[in-house]
């Protein structure tokens, strides 16, 4: 009676939400998809060697970049698959991985640990040094992480769920 009494509008960010909200109490209310937005003018592609410079990473290996509060320590981002990954490719010289929103900053051999990072102009200069981002979540919706990292020319490896393939 509460739902059907209210008079409200349903804005999802992505289509994936839309249709549960189709397929919900709520499939009579009126609803909108209104993507999420970046402000294009900081995530753009910049010059990757700079950034690497810049940021202390190597210029000569294969950056995949992981981006998560919580780092590969989150099971909702699929922590245990980026664990893996970099488990696997821990003998290979050519890859380097940066766990970016990681709960420390450690600097290792094959892995740099950074902290949560606020500042959009360093988050895209991350987007920018690295080759590919893996973004292995198992449950997202229209996840700012990936529209940054496409905006700043960085392809994206990860699950088709939720509203990820948008």
């Amino acid at each position: 009676k509460t739902y059907t009494d209210s008079n409200f509008h349903i804005v999802t960010p992505s289509k994936w939400l839309a249709n549960k909200v189709k397929q919900s109490i709520l499939k009579d209310k009126p609803l909108s998809l209104i993507y999420n937005g970046i402000d294009t003018s900081i995530f753009k592609p910049h010059n990757k060697q700079e950034c690497r410079q810049s940021l202390g990473l190597p210029p000569d290996k294969q950056i995949i970049l992981i981006v998560a509060k919580g780092g590969v320590s989150n099971p909702w981002k699929g922590g245990n698959y980026a664990q893996a990954l970099v488990k696997a490719f821990m003998g290979d010289s050519r890859a380097f991985f940066v766990d970016l929103g990681g709960n420390t900053d450690q600097d290792g051999s094959h892995l740099k640990t950074v902290g949560y990072v606020a500042d959009q102009a360093t988050l895209a200069k991350y987007y920018s040094a690295a080759d590919i981002l893996l973004y292995p979540s198992i449950a997202d919706n229209c996840p700012l992480v990936i529209l940054e990292a496409q905006a700043c020319g960085l392809p994206v490896v990860s699950f088709d769920t939720g509203g990820i393939p948008e």
